[in-house]
């Protein structure tokens, strides 16, 4: 958790009991409220700066510019840089809250931005709570609604400010392989298949031996002699 100062005028009074619970989960911290005061009291006196060396908050919020009513009064300027300066004396982020009533004509949240670009828009804030019958300051449910919304809106201007880091894609590269494990298999390029014979259904048969061959002669040749031989008996016979 994050520690914060949130200092101001009456209204940062008024608001005080009402800073715990829209903060108990994210920060802790002091609310010092000051009676009519403004940023030429808050320096003069070193409020801030005691503060701060005292405890040394992370966040300074700071709610003042409402007092005195009207314009903009001769040191304004001065008063705001004196008072931004001792907040971040030791480091500590400043988140300034713009008036929430007595400035219609903008010139002091303007002021304020000249300083910090994020000044929240205290009119902005305040708009529609109920007030008392002054019409400056407001009742005690408004002034609840309002530290739930001075709250809120400090965290988004913290949140803004922090470094948007892109996240890194490392490039996959291949390990290298260990002796001793299998190899991851590769592809192996196509063979072209041979063209197909197409083969007669009947088995051709071996061809028989020479000496077969002249066994077959012998006996054909044996066979014809028998034939001859018996052809002249007949003819003796029939010349008989």
């Amino acid at each position: 958790m994050t520690t914060w100062l949130i200092a101001g005028d009456e209204f940062v009074q008024g608001m005080y009991s009402y800073f715990r619970t829209p903060l108990a989960s994210r920060a802790v911290g002091d609310v010092i409220g000051s009676k009519n005061s403004t940023f030429k009291t808050w320096v003069r006196d070193k409020m801030v700066e005691s503060v701060v060396d005292e405890d040394n908050p992370e966040v300074v919020v700071i709610a003042l510019g409402t007092n005195p009513a009207g314009a903009l009064t001769s040191g304004f300027a001065e008063d705001v840089r004196a008072i931004v300066t001792q907040a971040r004396k030791r480091g500590a982020q400043v988140v300034l809250v713009g008036p929430f009533a007595n400035d219609a004509d903008g010139k002091k949240l303007a002021a304020l931005r000249s300083f910090v670009p994020d000044v929240i828009n205290g009119y902005t804030l305040a708009a529609g709570l109920p007030r008392d019958s002054d019409g400056v300051h407001f009742t005690q449910p408004g002034y609840k609604t309002l530290a739930e919304r001075v709250v809120a809106a400090t965290f988004q201007v913290l949140d803004s400010r922090r470094p948007t880091v892109q996240p890194q894609v490392q490039p996959v590269r291949p390990q290298p392989l260990q002796p001793g494990l299998p190899q991851p298999s590769q592809p192996q390029p196509s063979q072209p298949k041979p063209p197909q014979q197409w083969m007669s259904s009947s088995t051709p048969k071996a061809p028989l031996p020479v000496w077969v061959w002249g066994m077959i002669g012998v006996v054909g040749l044996s066979a014809l002699t028998l034939v001859v031989l018996a052809l002249r008996k007949r003819r003796l016979a029939l010349a008989a």
